[in-house]
């Protein structure tokens, strides 16, 4: 938490897109953002996307960009940010919702098989 930071856009003081660090260590920063739904496609992520990165380069740490392989709008803000893939890496998640998992793989355009 001491070595976090982040970067916002606030809209009539509610956050509308927020690019912050969920983990900094051994020289690097990742990379977490969201913008609220009504506030997308208007930029905001590439600002506070442009802002965190700038800010890693002004402290010697190296941004790192990770998201899941379904979701094309974050491939797309990663490549506009100047990222490049490197790895895939399979992922394993578990929630006791069983709904909440049927739609994220529906949103990202996965298969709607979920084992128990």
């Amino acid at each position: 938490m001491d070595r976090g930071f982040g970067y916002c856009i606030l809209k009539d003081d509610h956050f509308a897109s927020v690019c912050n660090s969920f983990f900094v260590g051994r020289g690097y920063a990742d990379i977490d953002i969201v913008t609220v739904d009504e506030y997308q496609k208007q930029g905001l992520a590439t600002l506070t996307g442009a802002a965190f990165i700038e800010h890693c380069l002004n402290h010697n740490l190296v941004p790192n960009y990770n998201c899941d392989a379904g979701n094309e709008r974050s491939i797309k803000l990663a490549t506009k940010l100047g990222f490049v893939k490197n790895n895939d890496y399979p992922m394993l998640w578990w929630h006791q919702d069983q709904n909440i998992i049927s739609n994220y793989l529906r949103r990202f355009n996965y298969s709607n098989s979920v084992n128990s």
